[in-house]
């Protein structure tokens, strides 16, 4: 259900994806996202650039390690 209405917002598939994962996990590296959401590393950067765009996530820099938070 919650996945039918993300892709109703006009989220694609994998950006859905990543942001459910973030929802569950909460703050987590491309490398955890990628490893949680089954999708290659590049796919997750490409997805999390537009969901940073679309205001659903969050970009997190500590200690210059970047990490990635969904918004509420």
């Amino acid at each position: 259900m919650i996945k039918e209405a993300l892709l109703g917002l006009g989220l694609t598939s994998n950006e859905t994806e990543i942001y459910l994962v973030l929802l569950n996990w909460g703050e987590l590296s491309v490398n955890e996202i990628g490893s949680k959401s089954g999708l290659h590393r590049q796919v997750c950067y490409d997805a999390l650039d537009r969901l940073v765009e679309k205001g659903f996530v969050s970009l997190l820099t500590n200690n210059n390690k970047k990490s990635f938070r969904a918004l509420h």
